[in-house]
């Protein structure tokens, strides 16, 4: 397994707790059925399958890349009163050879609600849904790609609609999908 980040990390109670009074973000509404389990909670995972086995140095310089232009997919959920809410987490991410998916919002990931592994010829990335849904992720997978592929065949790619580190998020990119609620008013309901 390797660490993207050289900071050793010493895990202790105050170490997991340590930024609990971070500056939430919105309450969680969406994707609450995910929320942690006891050792973190199953997740939604994509599977990219290429050609070749994959380079995992190649890999982890493609993720290190890919993850600059999505800086909301580092977050952790911390509970507070019962809500959950994203957060900051300056945890480093791990990439590791495995094809065992990993449970996300555990130690095992660093707190983290992306995971990225790989065995052989494929690419397992798992996200937590209160983070983001298959529509939200698929963007961070293509960009994971496009970076790995010019990493490991050292080539100029030209792909339209690739999101690249550096550029800006897009308007309404992290908006919660269920913010803006439609009013339903009462009716009756019909009787069998």
């Amino acid at each position: 397994m390797q660490t993207l980040k050289t900071t050793p990390i010493k895990y202790n109670k105050e170490t997991i707790n340590s930024h609990t009074e971070s500056l939430y973000t919105d309450k969680i509404r969406s994707g609450q059925t995910f929320l942690y389990r006891e050792s973190g909670s199953p997740s939604m995972v994509v599977e990219v399958r290429l050609k070749e086995a994959i380079r995992g140095t190649s890999l982890e310089q493609a993720f290190q890349k890919a993850i600059l232009r999505y800086p909301y997919l580092t977050c952790k959920l911390v509970e507070k009163n019962g809500d959950f809410y994203l957060t900051e987490n300056p945890h480093p991410f791990r990439l590791e050879e495995t094809s065992e998916l990993h449970s996300l919002g555990g130690l095992e990931v660093n707190f983290h609600l992306i995971d990225v592994t790989y065995k052989g010829n494929s690419i397992y990335i798992s996200y937590h849904h209160g983070l983001c849904d298959g529509r939200g992720i698929m963007p961070f997978v293509k960009t994971l790609i496009y970076y790995y592929c010019k990493q490991k065949y050292k080539t100029k790619i030209h792909v339209q609609n690739i999101r690249l580190a550096g550029e800006p998020l897009l308007p309404q990119e992290t908006a919660e999908p269920i913010s803006k609620c439609i009013e339903v008013k009462e009716t009756r309901l019909p009787q069998i």
